[in-house]
């Protein structure tokens, strides 16, 4: 025959009742756990998304400065033509506006990247453009560079983010271009467009980017 006592002091009773130490113990690192876990997942996303937005970001500044590269004549018009700027081309303000021929282009490193006015691009600080135009084989126009003409010519856009990572566009020029058929009368071309977007004020919010419009509209 069992007895029950039914007169059981209550801190005995609530001490059943209650967590033991190792149950804390294996709470808190559960939670621990749990927590690193979703820390590193927030992490991970974040990271994913300032490279995603420097990723586009280096696509528009590498398709603006291609778009004025490609648009320009494929060689000199008037003066004798030399792999970059003519003399008096070139200015101290960074302007472009006097490139009429796309291997002016040639060398251009620009740092923070520049309008075709010269006016710096805001929200790019740290950024850096560098254009290349070399003349290459019709036969082979990913082969190596050509030291003399062939009608050909290879324009490669190198946009360096802040953080290192390289975005490169390529692109051919030949001299069969619509932008090198003149006119039969004399009249003024739209021949590429440039785009700045800023939503907010933050730089990842910011775009440059252009196009060419090869229907010509006069």
């Amino acid at each position: 025959m069992f007895l029950r006592d039914e007169h059981q002091p209550a801190a005995r009773r609530h001490a059943k009742a209650g967590m033991t130490l190792v149950e804390v113990t294996c709470c808190v690192v559960i939670v621990g756990v749990m927590m690193v876990a979703a820390l590193n997942t927030v992490g991970a996303a974040a990271r994913s998304r300032h490279a995603t937005g420097g990723l586009q970001q280096g696509g528009a500044l590498a398709r603006q400065i291609m778009a004025e590269v490609t648009q320009a004549f494929y060689s000199e018009p008037d003066d004798a033509e030399v792999m970059g700027p003519e003399p008096g081309e070139a200015q101290a303000s960074g302007s472009r506006s006097a490139f009429d021929d796309a291997d002016d282009y040639h060398g251009l490193n620009d740092s923070p990247p520049r309008g075709p006015d010269g006016a710096v691009l805001a929200g790019y600080e740290g950024w850096r453009r560098q254009v290349t135009v070399e003349y290459v084989s019709l036969a082979n126009p990913s082969g190596a560079a050509s030291a003399t003409p062939t009608g050909l010519k290879r324009v490669a856009v190198t946009v360096t983010s802040p953080t290192g990572r390289k975005t490169t566009l390529i692109a051919l020029r030949s001299p069969w271009s619509r932008y090198d058929q003149l006119p039969g009368l004399i009249t003024t071309y739209i021949t590429a467009a440039q785009v700045d977007i800023q939503i907010g004020t933050g730089n990842t919010s910011r775009a440059s980017a252009g196009a060419n419009l090869l229907n010509q509209i006069p």
